[in-house]
């Protein structure tokens, strides 16, 4: 349409043109002619539309007339961000939310920017104003005797263009910079964890790390025989063992007990009280071979130990832990000591769990749904297990957390908790047709969330046995 315009418009400047010659050649060759009245209106009014038509084609078509000339592109108006700013959430349910697809459902769409965040391949964060405040409260909630544990997340197919072993320790790495200054660099763990397929949006920022906290090293705990402190001959050996109330055998997780040991247990269930927490500690030598199910020989023995306590204690009170042992071991054949104990205050025991009358609920503390998996809840999930195959029955495993960040992200957060307990019961035997894992996300709450200890009650699992 605007080709005809300016054609027609050509075509008749032409005409016009050619008329004005013909009256001026007329009036100079005959002196006839020229530009009558009427001739003049109709020659006016004809240069009045040629001129309109030049100014609509070139400033209301073209766009000449107006700003967008100097760059020769029409103006581009770019809506507004969505507001994606979030309150400063607990350490862990920041969590940094990952991209993984549930099966049972959508990926859920990725925020256009976290607190913290990476490109895709890319080991450098990129943080947001929000993290200043997640970081204070991150350096201000770090328990007393406690490391923060900054977790580095990757998915499959990810380049990893550090020098470290994988992007996920890249990315941890790089976000600890972050906290040295205001945290001892003692105090920092840094580890990395694969999210498997990404199935999010292609230009998406990934939020792939998250925190936690983690046990600083025992230094005061008594070390374990070593070559260099054993005793130089197989009797003064035995002696020693002997003195001990529990002593084990190489490569073996059952425990010897001594006559001593009843005095022994009765005084550490009297230094528990109400608000204490036994944890059995198991050592464990490099080169023993662990054929149980649990990672290592010291938490079979540690295991095995508190089989020996729950009988008359509270058995979500009794935990277990393990700890690589230096050196070597006693003479070949001589019983050794391999364990050792300890009084934790019970808020700060990690392992939770209640059993209501029609379902078990496990407790989780910030952000824990894969990586390091409390020793305590797999002990109890193998305790569990023996439960359901004896019965034959199902269980169904819900998952929850509380509402601290995006409400898409912790629907997912509560299917990788369902999912991570799943995993534990059919490590332990359980088929996975007997298993059903779901997510209700924050939209259960059975505590207020406006309070620390609300939160921690919300962030859970619940398991039917049906």
């Amino acid at each position: 349409m605007a080709n005809l315009l300016l054609l027609g418009t050509a075509l008749f400047i032409a005409f016009l043109l050619g008329y004005i010659l013909r009256c001026i050649f007329c009036r100079r060759r005959n002196g006839v002619g020229g530009f009558s009245g009427k001739r003049l209106w109709v020659l006016l009014l004809a240069l009045l539309w040629g001129l309109l038509s030049l100014w609509w084609y070139a400033c209301k078509i073209k766009h000449m007339c107006d700003d967008s000339a100097e760059t020769g592109k029409s103006e581009v108006v770019i809506a507004p961000a969505a507001d994606v700013s979030q309150p400063a959430s607990a350490p862990a349910e920041l969590a940094p939310a990952p991209a993984v697809a549930p099966a049972q459902e959508e990926a859920p769409a990725l925020p256009p920017r976290e607190p913290i965040s990476f490109a895709w391949s890319s080991p450098k964060a990129v943080t947001t104003a929000e993290f200043d405040a997640v970081k204070a409260r991150i350096i201000r909630e770090l328990p007393e005797g406690k490391m923060l544990h900054i977790v580095g997340q990757y998915f499959n197919g990810e380049d990893n263009p550090s020098e470290y072993p994988d992007l996920g320790v890249a990315r941890a790495v790089d976000t600890a910079k972050y906290f040295v200054g205001a945290v001892d660099e003692s105090r920092i763990l840094v580890s990395s964890e694969n999210l498997g397929d990404y199935t999010g949006r292609a230009d998406a920022m990934l939020p792939a790390v998250k925190f936690g906290y983690a046990d600083l090293p025992d230094s005061t705990a008594a070390p374990a025989p070593s070559a260099d402190t054993r005793a130089d001959s197989g009797s003064a050996a035995a002696e020693a063992a002997a003195a001990a109330p529990l002593t084990f055998h190489w490569s073996s997780s059952e425990p010897q007990v001594s006559a001593d040991f009843d005095a022994f247990k009765s005084a550490l269930l009297g230094d528990m009280g109400d608000d204490k927490a036994l944890r059995i500690t198991g050592l464990y030598y490099d080169g023993e071979k662990n054929d149980t199910l649990l990672d290592n020989m010291g938490l079979s023995r540690a295991a095995k130990v508190r089989d020996l306590f729950i009988a008359v204690a509270d058995k979500n009170r009794v935990l277990i832990a393990s700890e690589q042992a230096q050196g070597v071991a006693q003479e070949p054949g001589v019983p050794f000591a391999a364990v050792k104990f300890d009084l934790v205050p019970v808020d700060k025991a990690g392992f939770k769990v209640s059993e209501l009358d029609d379902r078990r609920v496990v407790y989780f503390p910030f952000d824990s749904h894969r990586g390091n998996v409390d020793s305590n809840l797999e002990l109890y999930l193998a305790d569990l297990a023996q439960e359901l195959k004896q019965s034959g029955k199902t269980i169904r495993i819900v998952g929850h957390t509380d509402n601290q960040g995006n409400a898409a992200y912790n629907r997912h957060l509560g299917l990788l908790r369902a999912r991570m307990v799943g995993d534990l019961l059919a490590k332990h035997g359980i088929e996975r047709r007997y298993i059903r894992t779901e997510s209700a996300g924050e939209d259960s709450p059975v505590a207020d969330n406006s309070t620390e200890q609300g939160r921690a009650q919300n962030r859970r699992v619940e398991l039917f046995i049906e």
